[in-house]
């Protein structure tokens, strides 16, 4: 057995693709609009063993936000998205038996979602905060809007 360091697969499912497009139909925003700026065939994104690279996605993703002119798009984008496609995580998440554990769990373990952002969970008498940490602007923008699609994701597993 080697000890070789794992590589982190920078690419996503086809399926995540395909839910942009039509939450950014949804939103008015054409096909062609939403695909601009990547290498992604739109036509490809419906055969199931399509993967699609993260620098993609997240070029999608902002084409999204600035031609739907809403601030809370990747918050609806996430809420359309099955915990399952979040991977290992999502599995995980779905064993959380309340919201408080599954804050906690996303709390711990961020860093899988971005690497440049830090998420702050406190928990008080009130309930619990969540809070993203760290400037939103450039390329930490795009990080700030993974977090958010995630969130969302991870909230509407709980329905």
């Amino acid at each position: 057995m080697s000890n070789r360091p794992r590589v982190q697969r920078r690419d996503l499912p086809g399926a995540m693709g395909l839910i942009l497009l039509e939450v950014g139909a949804g939103f008015g925003v054409p096909a062609p609009v939403v695909l601009a700026g990547t290498a992604i065939d739109e036509s490809a994104l419906n055969a199931p063993d399509t993967r699609i690279a993260e620098q993609d996605h997240l070029q999608m993703l902002a084409n999204c936000l600035q031609a739907s002119g809403d601030p809370a798009f990747a918050l609806h984008y996430g809420s359309r998205i099955p915990v399952v496609a979040l991977g290992v995580l999502g599995y995980a998440l779905m064993c959380c038996r309340n919201v408080q554990e599954l804050i906690e769990f996303l709390g711990r373990y961020h860093r899988l979602i971005s690497a440049g952002l830090s998420i702050a969970v406190s928990p008080s008498a009130q309930g619990v905060s969540v809070d993203l940490l760290g400037t939103v602007s450039g390329q930490e923008q795009v990080e700030t809007l993974e977090c958010e699609v995630f969130f969302a994701a991870a909230a509407a597993s709980l329905r």
